[in-house]
């Protein structure tokens, strides 16, 4: 309890938390070890994830995102493992990011309390020499204009704790600490090209309407200094332990902040009991609504099947 304590006085006193945007996920509540490292052997038998995000459809240069999300308990589920490919592309850049993640698992009450690590490397490039890109005027050897690809590599590291039983579940973690110098040129240096700091609240409650219907709140709140409050807060139906109808809000639009961004819909399926498909539509909120259609996710998850063939715990609700 005490370390659940330490982290709440850390996320919610710090000052130095520095913002860049980031990839978003309308369907957060699957993918919880891209969030918190403290996830990781959370669900029986393991998990493999993989997901498709187009954002703001029909605009030129909008985000898209891909992620391959593994977790698995070992050691008598008292360890977690698992690691994280993800791929962001806005406009001419392109990040990569790869993840690692261990946790410790210590039975606590009527559930589990982990407390992760994580060791992560970024690649960032920019490609200047894209060909979608127009000057107005000649492009004349200016030492301030960059030229071809421009890229860096930046290590870091992250922590968080998580705590889950068959009802509920709470985590808070920070996946990258070290404030690197993402500039890419070798002259120039600002503060405004550090390494991002970001927190991570993220929570989830089982409400049972009847034996059929079951009512999940989810929540995951993120923080950054000098970015918008990010906020996103969804509500799924699961009718008899297979289908899955959520609806979700985001808060934080860019030019206004701690304004509506989007109103999310999300739709999942077991189709067995190891894999599960989902799917995800974005309405936007913001000014930028009356130039893209909306936003689209597909998520798969496999569920290893535990070799004794007991009960996997869903992945999606506990």
């Amino acid at each position: 309890m005490r370390i659940i304590l330490l982290f709440i006085a850390f996320f919610l006193s710090s000052s130095t938390l520095f913002g860049q945007r980031i990839a978003q996920f309308s369907q957060f509540m699957f993918l919880r070890n891209l969030y918190n490292p403290a996830y990781s052997g959370s669900v029986e038998g393991g998990t493999l994830a993989v997901l498709h995000r187009s954002q703001w459809q029909g605009l030129d240069g909008a985000p898209e995102s891909q992620v391959l999300s593994f977790q698995t308990p070992l050691l008598y589920n008292r360890v977690g493992i698992g690691a994280n490919l993800k791929r962001y592309v806005a406009g001419i850049s392109e990040t990569w990011t790869i993840d690692a993640t261990y946790a410790y698992r210590i039975p606590m009450g009527r559930g589990t309390f982990s407390i992760g690590l994580q060791a992560s490397l970024r690649y960032f490039g920019v490609n200047y020499a894209d060909s979608r890109l127009t000057a107005t005027q000649g492009l004349l050897p200016d030492g301030a204009i960059p030229v071809g690809l421009q890229n860096r590599y930046s290590p870091n590291f992250g922590a968080g704790v998580y705590y889950q039983d068959r009802k509920f579940y709470f985590g808070l973690s920070a996946p990258r600490i070290i404030q690197n110098n993402l500039e890419l040129s070798e002259i120039l240096t600002s503060q405004y090209t550090e390494e991002v700091r970001l927190a991570y609240l993220i929570s989830g409650l089982q409400i049972p309407l009847s034996n059929d219907f079951k009512l999940y709140p989810h929540l995951l709140l993120k923080f950054a200094e000098r970015a918008p409050f990010d906020a996103e807060c969804n509500i799924s139906f699961l009718f008899v332990d297979k289908y899955a109808l959520g609806i979700a809000y985001r808060l934080g639009s860019a030019s206004k902040p701690n304004k509506n961004e989007s109103l999310d819909l999300n739709l999942n399926i077991a189709l067995s009991k190891n894999l599960r498909l989902g799917v995800a539509y974005d309405i936007g909120l913001t000014e930028l609504k009356n130039y893209h259609n909306g936003s689209m996710e597909a998520l798969i998850i496999y569920n290893f099947v535990n070799p004794e063939g007991e009960e996997i715990i869903n992945p999606r609700f506990f």
